[in-house]
């Protein structure tokens, strides 16, 4: 699941942000030989839940090197009282190289002469949300084909499906120009993404595919056209898979809805966000390519909780690449988010509280005179982790927030600072590589 090379660490730095954890004094409160006593499966990747991951990890970490013991006490939010905690298991009793920012309007001097781990730019899963199955039990529908069970139009072949059917959407009659309704559980796939195109009928329906049942699946079609190309509204456990999507507005967009997933596609040149997640839980963007938003954001996760970008390349997006907003326990794992062209900022975190960045590159935003590679901004209690920030006007800003922490990362060859803080405190900076940068490493 996560890649082995920073599994130990960053899977106890989420459990300090997923997880209220206690630190104890001694063995005897935890039970040190009952939780020991069975052997524990170091190649375990079968996870059914970010909770059970994190236990799997720390009960190992704690077992094998009899240090720290831990107690995972209820599943609250990561308060700063056990930041200390967090860095005491990382960087064991801190050995000297934990910096405190502590309440800045500016500092320099950061010592830049210290052990660089840079990223690894190879693939790994995730312990979030990562559903990208579908599969479906019932009647198989043919829409442009041949034989029975075969309709002319999309609509008509989910007007007669049952929940579990299958409707197979094939290329002869493409392109197909509706506007379609999904009020059931079902597979509704296209014969190639390249070649299946759903076009919007009319300027009258402003959504492509507007879906309202659980469990549906969306895979292999082109969408064009409509001011939102897929509508996920108030419904659990959607899939939308290997479709390539431009939309006149919003390309996808997740509302009032949990367990939903999108994966494999792209998802380019919209005229407005390419994705939208709004007020949701647990919802996940994977293996992405989200670029070249005209005048707005490549992800834009507001008011949600739970949910994470992984494996994603995210570019060229006019606005800020990602866009989290009054968010919390959100995650970017292991994603590219770069911006030749226009863009402001690569990630920007704002009002959001418990977020992990993590072995991401960001690289390139430099176009606005306040472009930044990733801002925090009046939040709280977040990380960023083995990332590489580089060649942004400015690589970190920490702007009126709290309590968050940059651990292993290399930040080098930005305009202005390499760390701005400004208005903040308990922030810290551990393990960093901060070099080369034009006015000061921060």
């Amino acid at each position: 699941m996560v890649k082995e090379v920073y599994k130990k660490e960053l899977v106890l730095i989420i459990a300090s942000l997923f997880l209220n954890v206690t630190l104890i004094a001694g063995t005897s409160a935890l039970n040190k030989n009952n939780m020991c006593e069975q052997p524990i499966n170091k190649t375990k990747t079968d996870f059914t839940s970010v909770t059970s991951a994190i236990t799997h990890y720390i009960e190992r970490f704690y077992c094998e090197k009899n240090t720290h013991p831990m107690f995972i006490h209820s599943l609250n939010k990561w308060g700063k009282t056990h930041r200390t905690t967090m860095l005491d298991i990382l960087n064991n009793d801190h050995n000297g190289d934990f910096d405190t920012l502590g309440d800045h309007t500016s500092a320099q001097g950061v010592d830049d002469d210290v052990e660089t781990k840079p990223m690894e730019n190879t693939d790994h899963d995730t312990v979030f949300n990562s559903k990208t199955s579908f599969s479906y039990s019932g009647r198989t529908l043919h829409v442009g084909g041949n034989g029975s069970n075969n309709y002319t139009r999309i609509q008509d072949a989910i007007d007669a499906a049952d929940d579990g059917d299958r409707v197979y959407v094939h290329n002869d009659s493409s392109p197909y120009h509706e506007s379609i309704f999904v009020n059931k559980s079902i597979l509704l796939e296209g014969e190639n993404k390249d070649t299946t195109v759903i076009k919007r009928a009319g300027w009258e329906y402003k959504v492509v595919v507007h879906v309202f049942a659980d469990e549906v699946t969306i895979r292999g079609f082109k969408i064009r056209g409509g001011k939102t190309g897929i509508y996920l509204e108030s419904v659990s456990d959607c899939v939308i898979i290997e479709n390539d999507i431009r939309a006149g507005g919003q390309g996808i967009k997740i509302c009032d809805s949990s367990g939903c997933s999108i994966s494999n596609c792209g998802i380019n040149g919209c005229g407005g966000r390419c994705v939208v997640v709004r007020d949701s839980s647990g919802c996940s963007i994977s293996n992405c390519d989200i670029r070249d938003s005209i005048d707005s954001d490549g992800v834009y996760i507001c008011d949600s909780s739970g949910c994470s970008i992984s494996d994603c390349s995210i570019k060229n997006n006019d606005d800020d690449d990602i866009l989290l907003e009054s968010s919390s326990d959100c995650s970017v794992l292991n994603c590219e988010i770069d911006s030749h062209d226009d863009g402001i900022n690569g990630v920007n975190v704002v009002y959001s509280t418990g977020c992990v960045i993590s072995n991401c590159n960001v690289r390139n935003h430099y176009h606005q005179w306040n472009s930044v590679g990733v801002k925090l901004d009046h939040s709280s209690d977040n990380i960023i982790y083995n990332c590489n920030i580089l060649d942004n006007r400015r690589g970190i800003l920490f702007e009126s927030s709290s309590g968050c922490s940059v651990l292993n990362c290399e930040i080098s060859s930005n305009g202005n600072e390499g760390i701005y803080v400004h208005n903040s405190n308990n922030c810290g900076v551990s393990n960093c590589d901060i070099s080369s940068n034009r006015d000061a490493g921060v």
